[in-house]
């Protein structure tokens, strides 16, 4: 079967970009956030939205890791502390004060942005989170 025949016969879907351009009234917190403005240097911001909408961007998971910084860790005492560990490297100030503004009401908001944060550094993937 001819290439152009094959291609026809896919059906166009629509390809949403996973990363909101920048909005200058935007504040930390809200989709549109200019999170590259906190991290200078750092490409490819991990972004996460949290079911009520609140968006924090993060430095790329993979771009935290060293062993000087695990053998810092090496006395944690529970995955817990790792993993806030990790979230405090990879945030800015501004990401931190968003994390600590999330409600603590329904779920576990934290620990769906480490798995999420993580999986995308397995993945190759940039925006799994939403």
């Amino acid at each position: 079967m001819p290439k152009d025949k094959l291609d026809n016969d896919i059906p166009d879907v629509p390809v949403e970009d996973p990363k909101p351009e920048p909005t200058p009234t935007a504040k930390p917190g809200e989709a549109g956030y200019d999170w590259a403005a906190q991290y200078p240097g750092v490409g490819n911001l991990y972004l996460h939205t949290f079911p009520d909408g609140t968006v924090v961007g993060l430095k790329p998971f993979s771009s935290i890791y060293s062993k000087t910084w695990l053998y810092k860790l090496r006395k944690a005492t529970s995955d817990v502390d790792i993993e806030f560990a990790a979230l405090d490297r990879g945030s800015c100030d501004v990401a931190r004060a968003v994390l600590e503004s999330l409600p603590d009401t329904e779920g576990d908001p934290l620990s769906d942005l480490f798995k999420a944060w993580a999986a995308a550094a397995s993945e190759g993937g940039l925006t799994p989170g939403e």
